[in-house]
């Protein structure tokens, strides 16, 4: 029995919980990704920030899988280009930049590199982190005003909803992610970040190349940010003179944004007994 154990500045990822019983575990600000748990027995735990047992809350078998089996949120950058040497050198050093502006960008992504095109993929610890990361994973392209755009429509369009609509808990935290996103701007605003267009050419067409930014959440939930228009059709022979910033590309209907910022805390809410 695992009543007394205080898990909040455990490095969990990955642990193997198997038959374990995690009945009163502290676990406020702990990362539930891709733990092991056939057999866990949990009928209850701790959320409060502070162990006071403020926020009980109390599971069903089926609940209490979903809640220990989240996935990591991910923002997925999709660049239609090989990444080259001299593209690869002045990226690591704008995200290096942008990381000493913003510590939160600070953990490495992960690169796919094929013949065709270059996937970015940064692994976040929260659902919150998400818009954020994107807004800055995206900063040293030539997409990055569009895309960064539309990361500001969505949360506008979630702010002019009803708080009768989304709810106390969910409008709390629209307004978290907005805040978020304004501590961003105004971060990198004061901050000097190369451009692409002081880089050699050879290093700034593939910061001009199409791009696809889209954000998983912790349920597996998509949500497509921004789509160029000439993602994977054929080059125009002068990609310098190639932004096509005309192109409309519509962002997510209200409803499609409304359900992938809904969190595990919502099946919580309402699948679990808080005590």
């Amino acid at each position: 029995d695992l009543t007394q154990a205080r898990f909040m500045e455990a490095e969990w990822v990955g642990a193997d919980l198997t038959g374990a019983t995690l009945n009163g575990v502290k676990l406020h600000g702990v990362s539930r990704f891709g733990l092991k748990t056939e057999g866990l027995n949990c009928e209850w735990i701790d959320l409060s920030p502070k162990g006071d047992r403020s926020e009980i809350y109390r599971f069903t078998p089926d609940v209490a899988q979903r809640f220990f089996n989240e996935s990591r949120p991910t923002v997925y950058l999709t660049i239609d280009s090989p990444l080259n040497f001299k593209a690869n050198l002045a990226l690591a050093t704008i995200y290096d930049q942008v990381a000493q502006a913003y510590p939160l960008f600070a953990q490495l992504p992960n690169m796919t590199v094929s013949s065709r095109r270059t996937i970015i993929t940064f692994g976040v610890e929260s659902n919150t982190e998400l818009f954020a990361t994107a807004y800055l994973a995206i900063l040293p392209f030539v997409d990055g005003v569009a895309t960064q755009q539309h990361l500001i429509k969505i949360i506008q369009m979630l702010r002019d909803q009803e708080m009768g609509v989304l709810g106390v808990r969910e409008y709390k935290r629209v307004i978290d992610l907005n805040q978020m996103i304004e501590s961003v701007m105004g971060n990198i605003k004061s901050s000097n970040i190369s451009q692409p267009d002081s880089l050699p050419i050879e290093a700034a067409s593939f910061f001009r190349a199409p791009t696809q930014t889209i954000l998983t959440n912790s349920n597996q939930e998509t949500l497509e940010v921004y789509l160029n228009p000439t993602y994977g059709k054929p080059r125009q022979r002068n990609p310098l003179n190639s932004q096509q910033k005309n192109l409309p590309f519509q962002i997510p209907p209200v409803e499609k944004v409304l359900a992938f910022v809904k969190e595990i805390f919502d099946d919580l809410k309402s699948s679990s007994i808080k005590s």
